[in-house]
């Protein structure tokens, strides 16, 4: 299973959206604009060609060196120029020991494996961050529209006391402090956009788009449902990063192997001819010729004890870092369920006690103001509570919802 899902990531990545279309329109759900980052991210698609190199070292790992050829060739020109002369030819092969071609290979193919989940692991961290900004821009919308139907609501209202003071009613104060009122929220309202364009453009970087295609999310701002789980071994097989400690005790171990099998360096085999033309006195110019075999056997002084504590050293760190990495792990969990649970229980309580309650302050200030009870000031004043409540409301429904993502990839991530 875990291959499948390292190969359909990897696919995405690869095969994304032509560049092309990366300037359109696009309307996403927060599932829809995960998948799509998955898909087009290009620090993704880059984290990608890690896999692709530790396979091409592997396909050149654990082959044997190339054969060696030798040519010798000598004579008397320089000296007594009697016409003697001599060659050599040798061909020769290096053969390693200890089996060390496999331990070379077993090493690449940890390689392959540490790329693979490096790649898993950016893609959890990629997906997260994507759900977080889908969130956060939901939130901006969110606030925006609670903002815009006060103003609509403000400029009511000034307009119904501007008739007021047209039949001497109210003082043109009034009138004047609703006014304000009007532009205090449309500076807020004009602020909020721009945060919100900022927020789509780093949505954008994220989802891999260029900066002229335009988004539009179809998902409103939410609760999120948070289902506990028990934390088992399996919860950090399912984290890359926490696989990725794994792998680098498992290469320690691997690189000690091979650094006790390279005690012993490669011997060497070959064959040799050797044909000589000399002057014999008094036979006179004979020809020699020969044809052996040659071996050479380094000598293992050199122990390589330095290198194998420092791969023991490693294969030890990596051991502790799992141990760092389960207890993170495991914190990041807990933390994560309980603000999620948490918040989720301030917002039952949010909406049961303050939500009706504000509304409530509200409408009689405007029938207090209505029968003369009340001032101008007392009915905006009534009006900010209302709106920093509901503010106050989507603020907490955005941070339940980014607790509950951030509990959701803190679990693993499988896909």
């Amino acid at each position: 299973m875990k291959k499948i899902c390292i190969f359909a990531i990897m696919s995405a990545a690869t095969y994304g959206v032509s560049a092309e279309a990366l300037n359109g329109n696009f309307e996403l759900s927060r599932e829809a604009a995960t998948a799509f980052a998955l898909n087009n991210n290009i620090e993704l698609k880059a984290v990608r060609m890690g896999i692709d190199a530790a396979q091409g070292r592997t396909s050149q790992t654990g082959k044997m060196a190339n054969p060696e050829f030798e040519a010798e060739f000598g004579n008397d020109m320089l000296f007594k120029n009697e016409g003697e002369y001599g060659m050599k030819f040798a061909i020769s092969q290096k053969f390693p020991l200890f089996n060390r071609l496999t331990k070379e290979k077993n090493l690449a193919e940890i390689d392959i494996k540490l790329a693979e989940n490096e790649f898993l692991n950016v893609s959890r961290l990629l997906a997260q961050d994507v759900e977080l900004a889908y969130i956060e821009i939901a939130q901006k919308h969110a606030e925006i529209k609670i903002k815009e139907d006060m103003l609509s609501a403000s400029k009511r209202f000034k307009e119904t006391l501007s008739e007021s003071a047209k039949r001497a009613l109210i003082s043109p104060l009034d009138v004047k402090r609703a006014e304000n009122e009007c532009i205090k929220i449309e500076l807020e309202i004009m602020q909020a956009k721009a945060d919100l364009e900022t927020s789509i453009s780093s949505f954008k970087i994220l989802l891999g788009l260029k900066d002229t295609a335009k988004i539009k999310i179809t998902d409103a701002l939410a609760e999120l449902n948070v289902i506990p789980q028990k934390i088992t071994q399996e919860t950090f097989e399912s984290r890359p990063d926490w696989r990725m400690y794994d792998l680098a005790r498992e290469s320690a171990q691997a690189q000690i192997a091979l650094e006790k099998a390279g005690r012993y360096e490669d011997i060497g085999i070959g064959i040799f001819y050797e044909h000589a033309k000399a002057d014999d006195e008094p036979i006179g110019k004979k020809h020699e010729r020969a044809m052996g075999i040659s071996i050479s056997i380094p000598l293992p002084l050199n122990t390589r004890d330095g290198s194998i504590s420092e791969k023991l050293a490693m294969r030890k760190q990596a051991e502790l870092r799992m141990i760092a990495a389960e207890n993170k792990i495991r914190n990041e969990i807990k933390i994560y369920q309980n603000q999620a649970q948490q918040y989720a229980k301030i917002l039952k309580a949010h909406r049961l006690q303050l939500g009706k309650t504000s509304d409530k302050i509200y409408a009689e200030y405007q029938k207090a103001h209505t029968e003369g009870k009340a001032n101008v000031s007392e009915v905006f004043d009534a009006w900010q509570t209302t709106l920093e409540i509901k503010l106050a409301e989507i603020k907490l429904v955005s941070e339940q919802a980014q607790a509950a993502i951030k509990y959701k990839y803190s679990l693993g991530f499988r896909r």
